[in-house]
């Protein structure tokens, strides 16, 4: 089957539940805010969301499996060093707890099956004010049952 992008009412409901799952995260630092679609001016984490979620396959009875691509994103004041691997460990230890998290049930019988992240931490972003932004890519697989 050719790739099809999803509709738009699916990626809000995936995107959503995306959301949801990266905001329980508990190796988040305390007091670290998750954003939607951007950083905070200060320390924050990011869930952007990429171009290309599609259906990988679409079954008979309606169901359908998809893959949703994604960045997360951590703004941290980093000057030194020492401060910046810290900061990529703070990025790594999230993205490892993404990938090996229990998944939450989703709505209208919607399942996540993996969660998979590159291995490769990179800047996106500094700034004057020493704040620096790491991120890393990766994509989530879920399927719907009818």
């Amino acid at each position: 089957m050719p790739s099809e992008k999803v509709t738009n009412k699916e990626y809000k409901v995936i995107t959503k539940a995306l959301f949801e799952l990266l905001a329980s995260c508990n190796v988040i630092p305390n007091g670290i805010p998750v954003k939607y679609q951007t950083v905070a001016e200060t320390e924050s984490i990011g869930l952007i969301t990429l171009p290309g979620a599609k259906y990988m396959e679409k079954y008979i009875d309606g169901g359908f499996k998809a893959q949703m691509p994604f960045q997360i994103s951590y703004k941290a004041k980093a000057t030194t060093n020492g401060q910046m691997m810290e900061s990529q460990r703070v990025l790594d230890g999230i993205c490892d707890w993404l990938e090996a998290a229990e998944f939450p049930n989703l709505t209208d019988k919607r399942e996540i099956k993996e969660v998979t992240v590159n291995s490769t931490t990179y800047v996106t972003e500094m700034n004057e004010a020493g704040y620096v932004v790491y991120a890393r890519t990766g994509s989530m697989v879920y399927e719907k049952e009818e």
